[in-house]
């Protein structure tokens, strides 16, 4: 069994954890994209923000260790965490840094996640297979979360 997630509610989504962020005391300087799932909620978030998006890790590791810019980190779904802890890692290579100034957001939360910094989901969903409206592959048993348009 598996969770199906259209476009529309996807968006809302995306824009709902953008107001989470505009509301935050926090001004983020960047959205970063976790490739490939948080590519598209940064693509949306970056511009309901109107801030840069950074595309590479590269870009984001120099923006916060040389430039010492607030990020938002962004991923479509935590999961275990493990994706996110292996960038985690990379960042806390530099032992002085203010990790204070880097966010997590993600769409979805499994209840199982856990990480090593400050962050929020805008939904929290069972452990069980979701599929994004970029996935492709929907099957006859899937449950759509969302209600079809009357």
């Amino acid at each position: 069994m598996k969770i199906v997630i259209d476009w529309n509610e996807y968006i809302q989504w995306c824009k709902k954890a953008a107001n989470y962020i505009r509301e935050t005391i926090k001004n983020y300087d960047y959205v970063y994209g976790i490739p490939r799932g948080g590519l598209i909620p940064a693509t949306i978030m970056s511009y309901q923000l109107n801030i840069p998006i950074l595309t590479t890790e590269g870009d984001l590791l120099g923006a916060i260790h040389a430039d010492h810019k607030r990020v938002v980190i962004v991923d479509d779904i935590l999961d275990s965490g493990k994706t996110f802890d292996k960038l985690w890692d990379k960042i806390e290579v530099n032992k002085s840094l203010d990790t204070s100034n880097i966010f997590g957001m993600f769409i979805l939360n499994k209840e199982k996640a856990i990480l090593k910094c400050e962050y929020t989901s805008i939904k929290t969903c069972p452990d069980i297979w979701i599929e994004f409206p970029y996935e492709t592959g929907a099957t006859d048993d899937t449950i759509s979360i969302v209600k079809p348009p009357e």
